[in-house]
Order: C-alpha cells, then structure tokens, then sequence
C-alpha cells in the first residue's frame, strides 16, 4: 500500500474514534514517508485521544507539524490547530509557560475559538493569574454560551 492509502484508512478510523487503529495506520503511512505532516499531524491528535501516557509521542509528531507551518509560514496551513493540540500536552505535561506560548499563538491564529481562549484560561488559571483566567473564561463563554 502506498502512504497516501494508509493515511486515508487512519483518517477512516479517526473519524470513527478508532484511535488505536488510526496510529497504526499512520505510522505506517509516517514509515514510508517519513515527512507525511498529514499523517503525523493526525497520529500526533489521536495520541492526544488516548488515555494518559501518550503526551511524549503526541508531542513529538506535533513538533514536526508546527515545524513545517513555521518552516513555510503559511497562515493557511491546513493544521494550524496543532498549536492547540501542543497547548494541551505541554499543559498535561505540567509545562505551563510552553503551553501559553502555544495557547498565545492559537488565540491569535483562532481569536473567536471557544477551545483555545478556554484553554488559555485555565492554563492562566494554574499559573495562578486568576484575574486573566476569569476574563478569558468569560470570553469564552461569551463565544459559546451554553
């Protein structure tokens, strides 16, 4: 099977919230194409999905995607969103000031996402700005009031 094939199988499963199944086929796709950035990109999200002990392999393929946005320096990257993904692990990972600089980025590249203000707020929150954390949980919700 060509990469192409095995990266379309792990986006069917991905769909479908078969994440285990989603990184094999995707490490395979990564195994022939070493620089497939769709493929890491979707295997760096799956392992996200997972339960925890996942965060050093989620990191490392979502480091090579952000690699290549910044490498190209294309605001029209299809996988922006990465920035989103690295804020959550480096946050699960107890690296606050890394994740803000991530949750920074993605609120300036997604100023009216709901995801990434709520995110910062509560990265904020641990960092102990309380005050920022607040305000940007009310904007959040502002964004998408229940």
């Amino acid at each position: 099977m060509a990469s192409a094939d095995h990266l379309n199988s792990g986006i069917h499963y991905f769909v479908n919230k078969k994440f285990e199944k989603a990184i094999k086929e995707f490490s395979k796709a990564i195994k022939i194409d070493k620089d497939d950035i769709d493929a890491l990109y979707f295997r760096g999200v799956s392992y996200t999905e997972l339960d925890y002990g996942f965060e050093e392999k989620a990191l490392r393929d979502l480091n090579r995607v952000i690699e290549d946005i910044e490498k190209t320096g294309n605001n029209n990257h299809p996988h922006l969103d990465a920035y989103i993904y690295r804020a959550d692990v480096l946050y699960e990972m107890g690296y606050l000031e890394k994740a803000l600089v991530d949750s920074n980025k993605a609120c300036k590249l997604f100023p009216d996402s709901h995801r990434a203000i709520k995110d910062r707020s509560m990265i904020l929150f641990e960092m102990g700005n309380y005050d920022g954390a607040r305000a940007e949980m009310m904007r959040a919700e502002e964004l998408n009031p229940h």
